[in-house]
């Protein structure tokens, strides 16, 4: 994933999405079906996010019924448990832009798979 222009790009699945931002931040968000909206699971930064624009930063993420997994550039960046959220597998999708204006995002290889 390279952010051309904008904030942040994200990667998800299910009812999941990780977003990583050019200034090293990252953001863990389920969708929440009784509120028909994504609720925050943690955000923090990360040694890991090369920041900046232009710069290319492999991003994973794993899913299982209550585990979500992140990582970046071969590392992982984030793992945590989580019994609030309602698990549905299926869906991958890729974005540009996070709640903030325009965003160009490249996304290089991407690939899903359900394990």
């Amino acid at each position: 994933m390279t952010i051309v222009t904008g904030q942040c790009g994200a990667i998800g699945g299910g009812d999941v999405d990780v977003n990583i931002c050019r200034d090293g931040t990252y953001g863990i968000y389920i969708y929440s079906n009784s509120l028909h909206n994504f609720k925050t699971v943690k955000t923090a930064s990360s040694s890991a996010i090369k920041q900046g624009l232009n710069q290319n930063n492999l991003v994973a993420l794993v899913v299982t019924e209550q585990t979500i997994t992140a990582y970046v550039n071969h590392q992982q960046i984030e793992g945590v448990q989580n019994n609030e959220f309602d698990y549905h597998a299926g869906g991958f999708f890729l974005w540009a832009g996070f709640f903030e204006g325009t965003s160009e995002i490249i996304y290089r290889n991407a690939r899903g798979w359900l394990l």
